[in-house]
């Protein structure tokens, strides 16, 4: 499942041997505003290598659900 960071920036551990998982929105040099938007969120997706509370970081808003808005049919109807 894919999910929209509202966070600035995650550190996800993966276990011994893997790389973290560290997603990062980006954002204007200086630390201003998020250059991400409703239209192109900055999305992250946890395998299952991920030590990660999915259910803590929605309670804590570091993160939600997102669900891909409809495509637009052709045609215009």
């Amino acid at each position: 499942m894919q999910y929209r960071l509202i966070a600035h920036k995650l550190r996800v551990q993966r276990g011994p041997g893997n790389e973290d998982y560290n997603p990062t929105r980006p954002r204007v040099k200086g630390g201003g505003a998020f250059l991400d938007s409703d239209e192109k969120p900055t999305l992250v997706e946890f395998d299952a290598k991920c030590q990660v509370d999915v259910a803590d970081l929605l309670k804590m808003g570091a993160i939600v659900e997102y669900k891909a808005p409809a495509k637009r049919k052709r045609g215009g109807k």
